[in-house]
């Protein structure tokens, strides 16, 4: 549709409108953050019960809301203007900021005119703020919102997942996801994050693994904010139990910016693992961040 069309569609919808003006601003209990994508246009609201409901939609690529960028102040401001006391941040399953395609886009935007330095040396992922899966976008957003310095600390903010095919919500927290295996009780091993291989071998030395880490993360474009908010968490942790959470919860921030900071990653798991089950030694992998974090 051309301007011309929309400014003559508004003339004739001002020709028959008795002038008045908005009434005042009014407070507004929750805001929804969600994703931009068209197609949710008509199952949002419906999904999660709130048509006709006083609510402030916040709509981002991958309902994804960067740490420090223009995307979290204008939510914070959102929270002041109309004193909001809640948030619900909701991805859904078939988001295309989750499974971004690099090559499509640089195709998209060189077939309009523009060239691949028009967008910086930042990976175009980082760029393009995706996302690794709907659940880690939602939860990496509740929690750059709830460890901002300017939150409100009667702010509640919860998360969900919209399956967009059967309309139904999968809560979402945001807490990190790893655990330390009691040693002395069954139950399954500790697995770091993500899905890391597991190679065994009799060379066990982590130096590499280290190196490549300390590599990695510095080439990504967050990295000097978040090393640094990492150390002064890690000076407010009190020891290892605290610290491991800390620290596996950094990488899978930064690691949104950069798939080579993931796949360092997991290389660096495997000079945590233990010889005989192959899972996650904490205090191997405790040790190891701490190498890590002298280095960068």
């Amino acid at each position: 549709m051309h301007f011309e069309e929309i400014l003559e569609r508004n003339r004739r919808f001002a020709a028959g409108r008795t002038p008045h003006p908005l009434p005042p601003p009014s407070p507004a209990a929750l805001i929804v953050v969600s994703c931009f994508d068209p197609r949710l246009d008509g199952l949002m609201a419906p999904a999660l019960g709130l048509e006709g409901e006083k609510v402030l939609w916040f709509r981002t690529a991958g309902a994804f809301v960067p740490r420090e960028s223009a995307t979290i102040r204008s939510l914070l401001v959102k929270i002041f203007l109309f004193d909001v006391q809640a948030i619900v941040v909701v991805g859904h399953s078939s988001c295309r900021m989750a499974s971004f395609d690099a090559e499509s886009f640089i195709a998209s935007f060189r077939a309009r005119g523009v060239e691949r330095d028009a967008f910086g040396g930042e990976d175009l992922r980082g760029w393009a703020g995706a996302i690794g899966s709907p659940r880690q976008g939602v939860e990496l957003t509740i929690e750059n919102i709830l460890s901002h310095p300017a939150r409100p600390d009667d702010l509640v903010v919860n998360g969900a997942v919209l399956d967009d095919t059967r309309g139904l919500l999968e809560p979402v927290g945001h807490a990190p996801k790893v655990t330390e295996r009691d040693s002395s009780a069954e139950g399954p091993p500790f697995d770091g994050v993500g899905d890391a291989p597991k190679a065994p071998g009799p060379d066990r030395s982590s130096d590499a693994a280290v190196e490549e880490m300390a590599r990695a993360l510095r080439s990504s474009a967050k990295w000097r904010y978040e090393v640094g908010r990492l150390r002064k968490e890690l000076v407010r942790a009190d020891g290892p139990a605290s610290k491991l959470p800390i620290l596996v919860r950094f990488v899978e921030q930064v690691g949104v910016d950069s798939r080579e900071v993931v796949e360092a990653y997991q290389q660096f798991l495997r000079g945590a693992r233990r010889a005989g089950d192959e899972s996650v030694d904490p205090d191997a992998l405790l040790r190891q961040f701490e190498r890590l974090v002298m280095k960068l």
